[in-house]
């Protein structure tokens, strides 16, 4: 798994260029969400003085009282927590076509081939995630597994302790569920590009049997890159919070360092899929050497 973490991050910084691509287009996307939004934002604090307050920070109470209010309404929360992530999950989907199949081929990035197996790949992968949505919500549903073994061991009214942990038990397998379908759904595109697949069923059928398979391999480097994300995430927190301050130096150092965190968090993404693509490489040869 270490190997094949180090060749996905010197796969990554040996196509620069396309980082510097995935960076451009999540800013390009992030300042065209970020207009209405903050035309949003501002039409609500245009009434009060928190936009003031904001300068400094995130202040979780106006965030709940901004969605409450009916100036934002149903519209309003539409375009931050479904049409938003949606956008970019797509942006991200077709872009995942020309990053695959740059670490799948032999060459390094050339803005021909890269948005050309976007397009090219676009298709398959929008109807394969269509296809894995039940395979989302069965995973998903590993959860209420903690429903079961509370009323099972507890009753219908356990202690508040005994609630609070297996609610805790129900998020953690939550998350666990998600990231396994994230491991099916990317063996899925993987097996797609290095096997030119177009049926979904299949590429979804072979990607599930690859990442149950393998899943102490798949699992652990999923894992570990998460956890470096997780660790940038808290450095970037701890070091925004210090740069709180509507001091025009302080703003610009801010924006600033969340560009490096973005930079950062593309450099993860496309290291997980180079290190996804070589281990199925290397772990699809051993199987074939040892038939």
């Amino acid at each position: 798994m270490i190997e094949s973490i180090k060749a996905g991050f010197a796969r990554t910084f040996a196509n620069k260029r396309m980082i510097f691509v995935f960076y451009l287009v999540n800013l390009i996307l992030g300042l065209a969400i970020m207009i209405p939004v903050a035309g949003l934002i501002d039409s609500y604090t245009g009434k009060s003085l928190m936009r003031e307050s904001l300068a400094v920070g995130m202040d979780w109470n106006f965030f709940f009282e901004f969605l409450g209010d009916n100036q934002v309404g149903i519209t309003g929360a539409l375009k931050l927590f479904i049409l938003i992530p949606l956008l970019f999950a797509c942006a991200i989907l077709f872009l995942s076509g020309g990053a695959f199949a740059i670490f799948a081929g032999s060459e390094k990035y050339k803005p021909s081939e890269f948005w050309g197996n976007c397009a090219r790949y676009f298709g398959r992968f929008l109807r394969l995630a269509l296809m894995s949505i039940p395979v989302l919500a069965i995973l998903f549903s590993l959860r209420l597994l903690a429903d079961g073994m509370e009323r099972l061991f507890f009753g219908a009214d356990p202690y508040e302790n005994v609630a609070y942990w297996f609610g805790m038990l129900k998020i953690g397998l939550g998350f666990i569920g998600i990231l396994l379908f994230g491991l099916v759904f990317d063996y899925a595109r993987i097996y797609m590009v290095l096997n030119d697949e177009r049926k979904s069923r299949v590429a979804l059928w072979r990607g599930l049997k690859f990442a149950v398979r393998n899943i102490g391999r798949t699992f652990l480097i999923a894992m570990i890159l998460f956890l470096i994300g997780i660790a940038a995430l808290f450095a970037y927190y701890h070091l925004s919070n210090l740069l709180s301050s509507p001091r025009t130096a302080i703003i610009i150092s801010l924006v600033l360092l969340q560009q490096v965190y973005i930079v950062w968090r593309v450099i993860l993404r496309l290291t997980f899929y180079s290190s996804q693509i070589n281990l199925y490489r290397r772990l699809s040869l051993g199987d074939i050497i040892d038939s």
